[in-house]
């Protein structure tokens, strides 16, 4: 199945200034607390082993692990899930936060140290 890939819709230099933005937003104590739930709400979405990550993408294209993995389009349907996973993350952080997209988009990147 290889890496997820993931297509931020932003550059580094945007979603570094939008966290900027954030940092005045909330308090240190607010940001933390706020973090610890989403980050165990992402964690419940996470893939523990390749056989739960099959029984995911089978389960969100409604079909059964064996339809997926004998599929002509297993590729397309496993790409698929992959494009769909950063957005319900970015959904889940805009609702906690009240936050902007390119805010939700900087927060998650941060999360994944990709502005590091």
């Amino acid at each position: 199945m290889g890496k997820m890939k993931i297509q931020i819709p932003y550059d580094k230099q945007e979603l570094q200034i939008a966290l900027i933005v954030l940092d005045g937003k909330f308090t240190p104590e607010d940001m933390e607390k706020k973090m610890k739930e989403i980050i165990s709400e992402m964690l419940d979405m996470a893939i523990k082993d390749n056989k739960s990550l099959k029984e995911k993408i089978a389960g969100y294209h409604s079909i059964t692990v064996g339809e997926l993995v004998g599929s002509v389009n297993y590729q397309i349907l496993c790409e698929e899930y992959y494009k769909m996973v950063p957005i319900k993350h970015i959904n889940k952080l805009k609702e906690k936060f009240d936050i902007t997209e390119k805010e939700a988009w900087a927060m998650f990147a941060s999360l994944l140290g990709l502005l590091d």
